[in-house]
């Protein structure tokens, strides 16, 4: 009972610390350098702060929690989850816990090994910086010249978390070294029989430390079935795997602007969006996060936020998983038409939920993108039947007025009433209409059918605008829905999908009625925010040709989540959720560049449209080693006047170029596929 009541303590204090955060619009930390972030501990002068990061390998998920005392002390709590080990659930839990029965523990600093220097036993509760760049570092300098770095991570491919520590002798005077080895085994009943839960370090005897010298230990965090094989536990090895992930994506769908804020925050949103895959019985799948969400998907998150973003990466892990996932949507529609469902959790053994949400409209519309952004033909075709399906579903929802009907919205229902037909679910029709379109031509479908289309999707828009389009609280935008009298965040999603006959209202109503600090707010008259609205209303700002607008919010934006109070990725909600750092807002975050800024539109399975839009003090943004349309190339915009020079590097050779005046697109068409 004690052990439960630790663990439930420890919880609290994970949640007290996260939902403080919102409060708080201190800026703690400082660019380090083009990879990482750094806080200065010792010459910061706000206190008490805590904060928390996620990281994620294929076989768990890995949340630190630390908070800095009034007296500057240290501590960290860790929560590990290992989404396919599951626990079962006791008679007195409600049914619904099993779609979260994640096997979870705590662990505070009481587990870490002992150090001992000259005989000496050192305390780690003082901390001079702390350092994010994937990874979550943790300085310590000594009085005597020790310094002590711990670097907390997860595996890339075990169920292991773990910290390795770095020791390093700054003094002119050796030391002598010596850490004792923990090991800690507790073996439990899951859902799959036996597991067994395992805390290890690695051993020093009496090491001598000399000047300039350094010796490294690890510290594991292990959980397997007992009929599993013990796996090696080597920290040095297993930090060189998450640095090659970083490597990676560090190297690819590289973000150069003026502004470093922006191109670090793009960076870490690449890191957070293609590191959140897991490893399931269903095969890679990717997944939220985010404390609550793993080994499963879900159709707004994976389809419609993610999906146009994962290509681009060039992270083969993560393509493979979006493809699994578009496999199990398909496998899951009815030759009734049935109401498809949200989600597939718990390595696909569970759904959910059975009501619309529009969710056949944001797999069409991610699924089109993806598939064109892919550029692969074989896949495409294999997938062209179930793009098919959605829209036919959504077509059978239109109602009298020409929109679409759906029983709530992504936020199922949690702002209250969304009517029969809400604006959002009208709009990713919308937007999904016209990507199908472009899918099908390019793989010279039907014409007829690609007319048609396309013809909905005129009809749509003009249905969008009589149904949908009024004067709200004095403002010429949109309602949400027959009845509604204020304004919602998805009040943006007309300028996602470019529908802009309303964009200065829409405009006015995103940054007057609902911007507040932390972004934008989920409905007017309320204090709760979700990222996914701000990132939104911020690409939709700049695709609708009012860069200097955009800019001006996802400054303050970037700036909050880059280096605020809790960093560095967006997030999901507040207070829903404690500002968790879910996958796919970091790819909306991303997404705000490649679609808001460069403009990028795909057209077909080797083309897409570029229509750039730079606030007026940047002339020049590139994207590099963009992976698209099968092939590697780099995107390059200049502004010259009224003019925007566009360019298409492969291997550093131009092979397109176009002049087009702001506000303007181009069409840039490669070799076929």
């Amino acid at each position: 009972m004690k052990k439960i009541f630790a663990l439930f303590f420890l919880y609290l204090l994970f949640v007290c610390t996260i939902q403080a955060q919102s409060l708080d619009n201190t800026s703690y930390w400082k660019i380090f350098d083009s990879n990482s972030i750094i806080w200065d501990v010792k010459s910061e002068t706000h206190f008490p702060h805590g904060d928390n990061i996620e990281m994620s390998g294929l076989k768990i998920s890995f949340i630190v929690n630390y908070n800095i005392d009034k007296e500057k002390n240290l501590t960290i709590n860790r929560k590990i989850i290992w989404p396919m080990l599951r626990r079962n659930i006791e008679k007195n839990e409600p049914q619904e816990n099993q779609f979260r029965a994640y096997l979870v523990r705590y662990y505070d600093d009481s587990i870490l090994p002992k150090i001992e220097v000259n005989g000496k036993e050192v305390l780690l509760n003082k901390v001079d910086s702390i350092k994010i760049d994937g990874t979550i570092s943790f300085i310590h300098n000594m009085p005597n010249g020790l310094r002590i770095t711990r670097i907390l991570f997860p595996s890339r491919d075990k169920e292991l978390a773990l910290e390795k520590w770095v020791l390093e002798n700054k003094s002119k005077d050796p030391f002598s070294i010596s850490v004792k080895p923990i090991k800690t085994v507790e073996e439990i009943t899951g859902y799959y029989g036996k597991y067994v839960i395992e805390n290890r370090s690695d051993e020093i005897k009496k090491a001598n430390l000399n000047f300039g010298k350094s010796l490294s230990l690890g510290i594991y965090f292990t959980a397997r079935k007992a009929t599993a094989p013990e796996f090696e536990l080597n920290a040095k090895k297993e930090l060189a795997s998450r640095e090659a992930y970083l490597e990676l994506i560090r190297n690819n769908l590289v973000l150069e602007t003026p502004d470093k804020e922006m191109n670090l925050a793009f960076l870490f949103a690449k890191t957070r969006t293609a590191e959140s895959v897991f490893k399931t019985k269903i095969g890679l799948v990717h997944s939220p996060g985010g404390n609550q969400y793993y080994g499963g998907i879900w159709a707004n998150d994976q389809i419609e936020y993610s999906a146009p973003f994962l290509p681009l990466l060039g992270y083969q892990t993560v393509n493979e998983a979006e493809i699994n996932a578009l496999r199990i949507f398909d496998e899951s529609r009815t030759s009734d038409y049935s109401p498809i469902y949200s989600s597939h959790e718990m390595e696909g053994d569970l759904t959910c939920c059975g009501k619309d949400r529009g969710d056949a409209a944001m797999l069409a519309y991610g699924s089109s993108r993806f598939l064109m952004e892919l550029g692969d033909k074989k896949i495409a075709e294999h997938y062209w039947p179930s793009i098919e399906w959605y829209l036919e579903y959504c077509y059978r929802k239109t109602t009298k007025d020409g929109v679409i009907s759906s029983t709530s919205d992504e936020l199922e229902g949690r702002l209250g009433n969304t009517s029969t037909a809400n604006l959002s679910t009208s709009c990713i029709t919308y937007g999904a209409l016209n990507a199908a379109a472009d899918l099908g031509q390019s793989l010279k479908k039907n014409g007829q059918l690609i007319e048609t289309y396309r013809n909905r999707a005129e009809e749509l828009r003009l249905s969008i605008e009589k149904y949908f389009g009024r004067t709200v609280d004095g403002i010429n935008a949109y309602r949400y829905y027959d009845g509604s009298t204020g304004f919602r965040n998805w009040e943006c999603m007309p300028l996602v999908v470019d529908i802009d006959e309303r964009k200065d209202g829409v405009i006015k109503a995103l940054y007057t009625k609902l911007w507040m600090p932390q972004g934008i707010l989920t409905q007017s008259g309320d204090s709760t925010f979700w990222d996914h609205g701000t990132e939104y209303s911020l690409m939709g700002t700049f695709k609708c040709g009012e860069p200097d607008t955009a800019f001006k919010y996802l400054k303050i934006y970037t700036s909050n989540r880059l280096l605020g109070s809790h960093v560095p990725y967006a997030i999901e909600a507040w207070p829903e959720g404690g500002e968790a750092h879910l996958a796919a807002e970091s790819a909306l975050y991303g997404r705000i560049f490649t679609e808001g800024v460069f403009g990028i539109t795909p057209t077909g399975l080797n083309s897409f449209l570029c229509k750039p839009s730079m606030p007026k003090d940047w002339n020049k943004i590139t994207l590099k080693k963009i992976h698209a349309f099968n092939r590697v190339f780099d995107l390059d915009v200049s502004r010259i006047g009224e003019k925007y020079i566009i360019q298409v590097l492969q291997e550093g050779k131009k092979i397109n170029e176009q002049v087009i005046p702001v506000g303007e697109s181009a069409k840039i068409i490669f070799g076929n596929n």
